[in-house]
């Protein structure tokens, strides 16, 4: 939360979350929840909107190894803003961010690596998710509810990772997009509308849709409630760039007084990576733009 927090504060002069702060400033519902830096009082959604986006605005925000996925800037800033919202305490809010990581992470360990493979954003797939599930566990839903606001955040999932290779500020917009259209999945479950019960491993689900194959096998074992929470396997970036780069930051650093001996180097790269930060990137070796790094 406190890393969140700071890159939310961090990052919110940046022209693309500026934009997307006017944008709702326009259009805003009112409510109790704050946009971070500014103070501002929006709805829980309006202002999970903001935050969100300025959380994950400059590629600095936490990681999911094996998801290949950011849940902080969502499930924190869904947390917070719903937690404003009821009047929630710091324990109901905490409870709130736990079961949004669960949900997130567990989602898109089935689903990597084949998500970044075929070109998706997972965050912006899985974001929704995510927030759907704060917002369910914090409102107090029952399970059958539960259910319907994650097959609902279904609906809304999308978001492809092409920004890296023509450009567009819009990646830094799909955590914002995401957690708006998560809790907002939750309020219409609450309002009585309903979702596929197996828009997960359906025929027509999530996973043979979306990645490709069926993980139904897989499932109940990687949701057990015997397994160990996902939220303890998430880092904090140091370095301000896809996590994808770190180790070879890592690895010029600790060869730097070595340059002179060295004649060339071979790097190797994870398929999902290679389409983000590799050779499927159109602009990886001349980049024009900033949204091409």
């Amino acid at each position: 939360m406190q890393d969140q927090l700071a890159l939310q504060i961090a990052s919110a002069s940046l022209p693309w979350s500026q934009a997307v702060l006017e944008l709702t400033r326009i259009a805003h519902a009112p409510g109790r929840s704050h946009v971070a830096a500014t103070g501002e009082k929006m709805s829980a959604a309006d202002a999970a909107f903001v935050n969100a986006t300025y959380g994950h605005g400059f590629e600095y925000d936490d990681a999911h190894r094996a998801s290949s996925s950011h849940p902080g800037s969502t499930v924190v800033s869904a947390a917070l803003a719903v937690g404003e919202e009821l009047g929630a305490t710091m324990a109901e809010v905490i409870t709130g961010i736990v079961a949004g990581y669960e949900v997130y992470t567990r989602i898109g360990n089935l689903a990597a690596p084949e998500l970044l493979e075929r070109g998706f954003h997972p965050h912006g797939l899985l974001s929704n998710f995510g927030a759907a599930a704060v917002a369910a566990k914090m409102r107090g839903f029952d399970t059958e509810t539960t259910v319907h606001a994650l097959a609902i955040a279904l609906s809304h999932a999308s978001g492809t990772t092409e920004y890296t290779s023509s450009g567009g500020s819009i990646k830094r917009v799909h955590s914002g997009i995401g957690t708006r259209n998560g809790i907002r999945a939750a309020d219409m479950a609450a309002a009585g509308i309903t979702g596929p019960t197996t828009f997960l491993t359906g025929a027509k689900g999530f996973y043979r849709t979306y990645v490709g194959r069926p993980v139904a096998d897989d499932a109940a074992a990687t949701f057990g409630p015997d397994k160990t929470f996902e939220i303890t396997r998430i880092w904090i970036k140091p370095y301000c760039c896809c996590g994808i780069n770190h180790a070879y930051i890592d690895g010029a650093r600790h060869l730097t007084t070595r340059a002179a001996d060295i004649d060339s180097v071979l790097l190797g790269i994870q398929t999902g990576g290679d389409v983000v930060i590799g050779n499927k990137n159109a602009n990886a070796y001349a980049p024009t733009i900033i949204e091409h790094l």
